[in-house]
């Protein structure tokens, strides 16, 4: 290039100019040069063959496995309408839903063993090449499998889901293309140095785990954005699923009928009622994202001006947004309803004493690293901000953000499959949405105390007090840091007395929420289970 042209004349000429003065002044040549600077490449063989690697596995295992179910998709749907077996298998005494298990794990299967036979031969080929260096530990392989089965899983759902639109195995190879090719680019992408791990890829579908692989084979996964990519890629995948299942659910389409999007995503806007589950985790996921996004956004405003944001703007607003927006009831959908003077009486009982009784036990056996414990102290404290900045933002703000969206808009999808799976996938799903491993129990057993007090009292409003009483008490003991707590405060285990009591205050708490009774449910609404449920 020019550029490197015009260094090299520069060097040329730097170097004439000093030999010039070197024989002016009777110095041997190279007399001005104290030292040379050689390159040298100090990295570990390994390293050098694992950064190779990372380039070209992640693109040669992910299109192969794109490859897998591409075929197996088409011939699954389109194909069968092309033989006129689709029509037979529709008359046959089967639901729906057998149908697309069984085609589905059809084409997972066969993109899977595609996956796996893909990652052993590799492996074989890198240990013939290279026979006298111990370059990848065998781990990194079985690893490597196990990160491409949620990937296969995402291929397989949305595949099948597009091909079954198509009329015939031709139009089905034209139908899938459009999806194929943008999913081999994220793929192949990795190939360049400047692409790797990072907080953006992270939640990149595809991309997430083309990186992370690569980012193994160099050596270099991060423990917490490892988590963040699988979680996020667990959650594409169930997404992809449920868009499948959907569409096998319309006889029209699988007949080569034609449909609008709106009408196949249910998209539709209702008349009440509450949502059902896969439209509040695909809320939820989307919630997911733009918060994410969002606060690599604001990332250079203060603390406080993010907490505030985040929770109002990437929380609050959303769910608030979805439920107006389709149409839902907001009294059946987010749990505004008046709860009775038990269910009250319980959440403050267990907001007083729950933070205790769950720091205590958890805590004790998974405790969190000290300078975690010291950063997530200051990072409460808003950098300083007044007492009741500190309690609006971290206690009363996320009490209302944060239980409409999970106690509310999450909790009221999965409830028609039962209590006890509403209840806990909320409480999962709160705990992950948290992004810290050392925080998931604690909050896991939160989430498991809030949504059994929206289920015993029909209403979020005792959610949201025991939340905001826990984040506050919380917050007033890191504050003002009385003596007889200045330990706690500064990281060390409560006693057992102390978490023995607070148990029991807790346990207290629960029979009271027991013993409640939910709100008057609101027209076209019947109770079950202590809980209003929508029609």
């Amino acid at each position: 290039t020019a550029e490197a042209r015009l260094a090299a004349a520069l060097r040329r000429a730097r170097g004439a100019i000093v030999a010039e003065r070197e024989a002016a002044r009777g110095l041997p040549e190279g007399f001005s040069i104290a030292y040379d600077v050689v390159p040298r490449d100090v990295a570990e063989d390994s390293r050098k063959v694992g950064q190779i690697l990372g380039s070209m596995m992640p693109m040669m295992l992910i299109l192969m496995s794109l490859l897998g179910s591409f075929l197996p998709a088409i011939d699954l749907t389109a194909g069968e309408k092309e033989r006129g077996t689709m029509q037979t298998l529709l008359c046959a005494p089967v639901r729906s839903i057998e149908i697309i298990s069984g085609k589905f794990l059809a084409v997972w299967i066969i993109s899977l063993l595609t996956a796996l036979g893909n990652v052993v031969s590799l492996s074989l080929t890198v240990s013939r090449m290279l026979p006298d260096v111990m370059v990848v530990d065998p781990w990194i392989f079985a690893l490597t499998f196990a990160l491409l089965v949620p990937v296969t899983l995402l291929f397989s759902a949305l595949f099948l889901a597009l091909a079954v639109f198509a009329k015939d195995f031709k139009d089905g190879q034209n139908a899938l293309m459009p999806a194929y090719l943008p999913l081999s680019l994220l793929a192949g992408i990795t190939a360049l140095p400047v692409v790797e791990l990072n907080p953006w890829t992270a939640y990149a579908p595809v991309l997430n785990i083309a990186v992370l692989i690569k980012a193994l084979f160099v050596g270099e996964a991060p423990v917490d954005l490892l988590f963040t990519a699988l979680l996020s890629s667990a959650l594409y995948a169930c997404l992809a699923l449920l868009f499948a299942a959907r569409v096998f659910e319309r006889e029209n389409v699988l007949l080569g009928g034609q449909e609008s999007a709106r009408a196949v995503l249910g998209l539709r806007r209702r008349a009440g009622g509450a949502p059902s589950a896969g439209f509040s985790l695909a809320a939820f996921a989307g919630v997911q994202v733009l918060f994410f996004y969002g606060s690599l956004l604001i990332a250079r405003a203060s603390v406080a001006v993010q907490l505030a944001v985040s929770q109002v703007g990437f929380f609050l607003a959303p769910t608030l947004a979805l439920v107006a927006g389709f149409g839902y009831s907001p009294r059946a959908t987010l749990g505004l309803r008046r709860p009775s003077v038990r269910g009250l009486a319980g959440a403050l009982l267990l907001g007083a004493s729950a933070w205790a009784a769950i720091g205590g036990t958890v805590l004790r056996w998974f405790p969190p690293p000290e300078p975690f414990v010291r950063e997530l102290g200051e990072l409460v404290l808003l950098g300083g901000q007044p007492y009741l900045v500190v309690l609006l933002l971290v206690a009363v703000t996320p009490a209302v953000c944060e239980e409409l969206l999970f106690r509310g808009l999450v909790y009221a999808g999965l409830r028609r499959a039962g209590p006890a799976v509403a209840i806990g996938v909320s409480a999962l799903l709160f705990g992950l949405a948290h992004g810290s491993v050392y925080r998931l129990l604690p909050t896991l057993s939160l989430g498991l105390v809030l949504g059994y007090a929206r289920h015993r009292t029909g209403s979020v409003l005792p959610g949201a007090l025991l939340h905001a009483l826990n984040n506050g008490l919380a917050v007033s003991l890191l504050y003002f840091k009385p003596p007889s707590v200045q330990g706690i405060v500064e990281g060390e285990l409560l006693p057992w007395s102390v978490t023995a009591a607070a148990a029991v205050v807790s346990l207290a708490g629960l029979l009271l929420l027991r013993s409640a009774s939910p709100g008057a449910p609101e027209e076209g609404e019947h109770r079950g289970d202590g809980e209003p449920r929508g029609p």
